[in-house]
Formats: C-alpha cells, sequence, structure tokens
C-alpha cells in the first residue's frame, strides 16, 4: 500500500517519502571508507534506479543509491520476491579504490 499525500511524491511501505521525479530522490552519500544504516528496505524506482529506505534520527528516510550498487539492489529484490526478505537489517557500505560495495550484517 502507498500513500500519495502529494502529486510530487508517495510515502513506501515504510512511510519514507519517494518523489516521482527520481532525480529529486536525495543520494545516499557514501563520502567515507565505510558508513553502516539502519536499512529498512532496498527497491528499484520506475527506471531501475536503487534506493534504500533507512531509519536515521527517529525518521524514515530514502535515498538513491549510487548506479554501482544496482545489482546489488536487484539481487535483494529477487530474494524478496521469493519470500526472502532480509530487511530490517544493518547495511555496511564501503568505498575503496576499486569501487563501492555493500554488506548486510
Amino acid at each position: 500500500m502507498y500513500i500519495i499525500p502529494s502529486k510530487d511524491y508517495f510515502l513506501n511501505q515504510r512511510g519514507a517519502k519517494v518523489y516521482f521525479d527520481i532525480n529529486k530522490q536525495p543520494l545516499l552519500e557514501i563520502t567515507k571508507d565505510r558508513i553502516v544504516c539502519d536499512a529498512l528496505a532496498v527497491g528499484c524506482s520506475q527506471e531501475m534506479i536503487p534506493l534504500i529506505t533507512i531509519a536515521e534520527a527517529g525518521n524514515v528516510k530514502c535515498y538513491r543509491l549510487p548506479i554501482e550498487l544496482s545489482e546489488w539492489a536487484m539481487t535483494l529484490v529477487g530474494f524478496a520476491d521469493m519470500g526472502e526478505n532480509l530487511f530490517p537489517s544493518k547495511v555496511v557500505f564501503t568505498k575503496t579504490k576499486e569501487g563501492l560495495y555493500a554488506d548486510i550484517l
């Protein structure tokens, strides 16, 4: 179930704002070598842009993920479609010289 409180966005199942224009969706900044998030859900936009809904500072927010994490997000969507929902979970994003990585703890 989705709630549409505005013509610009809807609220996803976790209550986070998701913009119809994916370019308005904030990007999860992975600027440090490693960040840990309380992930509530992972999915993709209609344009197949990876998204993550996280709990932070008492709020629920949805972010775009860097495109390098598309395959990771699609794998998790596939698991959920088969009945294996891995969320909520802590997720570690690691930035190295070789690229970006995501691991579920």
